[in-house]
């Protein structure tokens, strides 16, 4: 049932071009058949970043300080490429988008199961299944599931981060009663640590991370808090260091060009007020954005956990509080106001939302029997009504054939794409005026 979820979130994000999902944006088209059509401004550079990987990100730079992904893609890619030799030579940028292709089935399906593995330890069964279905069929999953760009992993990484934080504390709950070694504990929280750590150098995905310390460190698990710690910090010191090895000087694209987290430094020369301010004036920014992003979803996860139909233990409700904190602190320090900033918490939401809806199927008077894979009758409406609305949500009307939309002038992409695989011929200007769209001439 996860699985089929997965391929219909896969399936619409392919053929998103259908949609219209961006009237304003020119598409990267990668072929003539509205297939894996690209309408995120960043799609071209992460798939260059990764086709071209390192060397991109000396005219590239935005992912220097996050290459988790590009890595990752690239050596995908070359392994795809290996494969295919003996039947076609694929170009970087082909080899890379197969890769590319291939890393977001992995995180999306391993988020899924992640989830329902996480869900059914505090709800029932069922609910968890449902919620897990709901997650995948998001919109922000439906759109990034084939979108080069890492935005998925603000409601995913989340999930990967508690999951392997509950194998963490099984292990733990296992040790305890044969009185195994803590050596061991410290140990399995360096693995969370460094997990966390290297998805960080895909997305800063913090608030999962965060809560998790901060709850060993109010269990008073001070070696397992220094240990993960130390474990999530290693591959964002490891990480600029290879690239200055590699010859790309390193920089934080987030904090140079959005500013982010550079507010809270000037407000903290001019004081409390100045903090309190900037973070208040955030707060119906922060309303709008849990609205936009979780909808209905919200007040039903509020019903169930008011009704006690979610099952937490003191060591699961102290993460989920904390994460709520969390989440609220990132917003404010980034003062992005985008509705999938509040998506770390999504695990939270839709696994609670998910037991207020089985809870209301059951209690339906026309219910018999059950549906599919266990679920209540009507779970099978509720998830495709849920599609709807997602495929509402990423559309755009009047509608616009995929033909009729806004394409990337192809000259300008050549242009720029010869300038990657030839660089020598291009000086440091040129590369700054084809990244504007201008087309440059290579030095004779």
């Amino acid at each position: 049932m996860l699985l089929a979820g997965v391929a219909v979130a896969f399936l619409v994000g392919a053929n998103i071009a259908w949609l219209n999902p961006d009237p304003d944006a020119a598409a990267y088209r990668p072929s003539a058949v509205p297939v894996l059509w690209q309408y995120d401004a960043d799609a071209g550079v992460e798939i260059v970043s990764a086709a071209y990987f390192p060397e991109a990100f000396l005219q590239y730079p935005e992912r220097i300080s996050r290459p988790g992904y590009p890595a990752a893609v690239h050596a995908l890619g070359t392994v795809v490429a290996g494969l295919a030799a003996p039947l076609r030579d694929l170009t970087p940028l082909e080899a890379a988008g197969v890769g590319y292709l291939l890393l977001k089935v992995i995180v999306v399906t391993s988020a899924a199961f992640a989830a329902f593995g996480l869900l059914r330890r505090y709800v029932d069964p069922r609910a968890a299944l449902l919620a897990s279905l709901l997650l995948v069929l998001h919109p922000l999953v439906l759109e990034y599931s084939t979108t080069f760009h890492t935005t998925e992993l603000q409601l995913l990484g989340a999930i990967l981060v508690l999951r392997v934080a509950l194998w963490g504390v099984e292990r733990h709950d296992r040790r305890a009663a044969v009185g195994g070694p803590r050596w061991r504990g410290v140990a399995d929280a360096a693995i969370v640590g460094g997990v966390a750590g290297m998805l960080m150098l895909a997305k800063p995905v913090l608030v999962a991370p965060l809560a998790v310390l901060a709850a060993l460190v109010l269990f008073g698990r001070l070696l397992e808090v220094a240990a993960g710690a130390v474990a999530f910090v290693l591959p964002q010191v490891v990480a600029p260091v290879l690239l200055v090895a590699a010859g790309i000087p390193y920089r934080n694209w987030e904090v140079e060009e959005y500013g982010q987290g550079v507010w809270l430094l000037e407000a903290a020369r001019e004081g409390p007020a100045a903090l309190l301010r900037g973070a208040t004036e955030l707060l119906p920014d922060l309303v709008v954005a849990v609205a936009e992003f979780h909808g209905v979803l919200v007040l039903l996860a509020v019903l169930a956990v008011w009704s006690r139909w979610v099952r937490l233990d003191r060591r699961a409700a102290t993460v989920a509080i904390l994460m709520v904190l969390a989440s609220v602190a990132q917003f404010v320090a980034v003062r992005r106001t985008a509705a999938y900033m509040t998506a770390d918490v999504g695990i939270l939401v839709f696994g609670a939302a998910g037991a207020a809806v089985v809870r209301g199927l059951d209690a339906l008077p026309w219910r018999t029997g059950t549906g599919p894979a266990g679920l209540p009758r009507g779970a099978g409406v509720v998830v495709g009504a849920w599609l709807l609305v997602g495929l509402a949500v990423l559309g755009n009307l009047p509608w616009v054939a995929p033909w009729d939309q806004q394409g990337r002038d192809p000259a300008v992409l050549q242009n720029q794409l010869d300038i990657l695989e030839d660089p020598v011929r291009f000086s440091d200007e040129d590369r700054a005026r084809a990244r504007g769209g201008v087309i440059v001439e290579p030095i004779d």
